[in-house]
């Protein structure tokens, strides 16, 4: 892959000589809006150690509703669902959180406006306290519950799916109405596809099942695969991590939709490993997961929760500061421009050029068109983008996602619709007229290493 990607870098520095700035064309067809972007679907996970009191170097709980920078930033950036498991929920370490753990959890919940995926353990999990627990988030917080998961990334599916029946049969016995997700598999990378299927296979019958969960770290490995932060970013922005997504999802999707269900990923992000160091954590990660999210919407997906795990991981979104103040890493300014452009149904968008992407969504009222130029670097290019196949009715608006001097290794600086993303307040960031003559084509400025949300008022049928 690294002599392919030589070539491609090769073509580039050849096209760049040529071209200053290379004309592109984005299609947009309007006849056939299809899939409805669920209105939860951008997420966070965290691990169940986060809901223990005075847990992970915090003091108090870190979810209650107290906790008013995290509750500031889960409403900036546009989160809906909340998930708490991860490895913890089966460590023997980690202390199985009680009902006090439990109130505080939803009380942020409540306050941040936010469903929650609760994970319940299953490996030597005790079936009793499982049900109790699952009991009392029931009685008390089912308004804020979306489903229960039982365990995480098994690696014996065979004994996982006894030990499943055992806890979910328990548990539905005493709450009939309850709904889980899962399996909760391994990576892609790790026979995460071949558990899904099975899974599918054994419980997608019962009416148990809310809706499929899987995990997905598209770089894998961080340690081995992405040795230096320019590995990273290629790595993150390259058309490889697409060909991933398509078959990632000829792996398991068709299975699930076979059975009328659903799927989510209830936890992933770029690389595992904690991410991969100067690129996990920079802007190349918000250009990367503003393009993942757009790509699994488009293709059915109901949701991504994004992992944060302990503090010192590069993969993380919510991170704290050395004042002990919680922030939003480059990586959120990604998710609030999905926040932008990702409420409606799916349209479908083609572009002429690789290293691109763009997406189309239409509410009542407007599409709004994302474009995202992955070009970076000292031969990046910047474009002049013509929008094809809208009949505009007003003059459009746009908003960039940029970065200091179109730097993917920026770690500060961003900005979306020229605002910042703070834990205080709201975000500012505002859209920008562009007056255009509707004789002429409708042509938008996409400098190198950004992305643009175009806003475009529609002409009704």
């Amino acid at each position: 892959m690294k002599i392919i990607y030589i070539i491609l870098i090769g073509l580039g520095i050849f096209a760049n000589a040529i071209y200053s700035q290379t004309p592109v064309t984005v299609t947009v067809n309007m006849s056939s809006p299809g899939i409805q972007i669920p209105d939860d679907f951008i997420g966070f996970s965290f691990e169940t150690r986060r809901v223990n009191y005075n847990s992970d170097e915090v003091v108090g709980y870190f979810f209650d509703s107290s906790n008013t920078q995290l509750v500031t930033l889960f409403k900036q950036l546009g989160i809906k669902s909340l998930r708490v498991g991860g490895f913890t929920v089966d460590d023997p370490k980690t202390p199985i959180p009680g009902f006090k753990d439990i109130d505080a959890l939803f009380r942020f919940a409540k306050a941040a406006g936010v469903k929650v995926i609760y994970s319940l353990r299953i490996k030597n999990g005790d079936v009793k306290q499982n049900v109790s627990i699952a009991k009392y988030i029931w009685d008390h917080y089912k308004d804020y519950l979306d489903a229960y998961t039982l365990g995480n990334e098994t690696d014996n599916y065979k004994e996982f799916s006894k030990n499943w029946k055992i806890m979910a049969d328990a548990i539905v016995a005493v709450i009939p109405e309850a709904k889980f997700c899962g399996p909760a598999p391994v990576s892609s990378m790790d026979g995460g596809a071949r558990d899904i299927r099975n899974f599918v296979a054994d419980f997608g019958k019962t009416g148990l099942v809310k809706y499929v969960s899987a995990h997905d770290y598209p770089g894998g490995n961080a340690l081995r695969n992405a040795t230096d932060g320019n590995s990273g970013r290629d790595q993150m922005l390259s058309e490889t991590w697409l060909a991933h997504y398509q078959v990632f999802y000829d792996q398991f999707v068709p299975t699930v939709q076979s059975y009328g269900l659903k799927y989510r990923f209830d936890e992933g992000s770029s690389f595992y490993k904690g991410g991969a160091k100067d690129a996990s954590d920079t802007f190349a990660s918000s250009l990367w997961c503003l393009d993942y999210m757009h790509w699994w919407a488009a293709h059915g997906c109901s949701g991504y929760n994004f992992h944060n795990n302990r503090w010192f991981m590069y993969n993380i979104t919510i991170c704290r500061d050395s004042l002990g103040n919680y922030q939003s890493r480059p990586q959120g300014y990604g998710i609030k421009a999905f926040d932008v452009g990702g409420h409606g149904r799916v349209v479908p968008v083609t572009i002429s050029r690789p290293f691109m992407s763009a997406y189309g969504v239409v509410d009542s009222e407007h599409l709004f068109l994302t474009v995202i130029n992955k070009e970076h670097g000292e031969y990046g290019r910047d474009f002049e983008v013509t929008v094809k196949g809208v009949n505009v009715v007003e003059d459009m608006e746009i908003m960039y996602l940029k970065a200091p001097e179109n730097d993917v290794a920026a770690t500060a600086g961003i900005t979306l619709g020229g605002a910042t993303i703070n834990n205080t307040g709201t975000w500012q960031g505002k859209w920008t007229p562009l007056k255009f003559d509707k004789k002429e084509n409708k042509t938008i400025s996409l400098p190198v290493a950004s992305a643009a949300i175009v806003k475009i008022k529609c002409a009704k049928k």
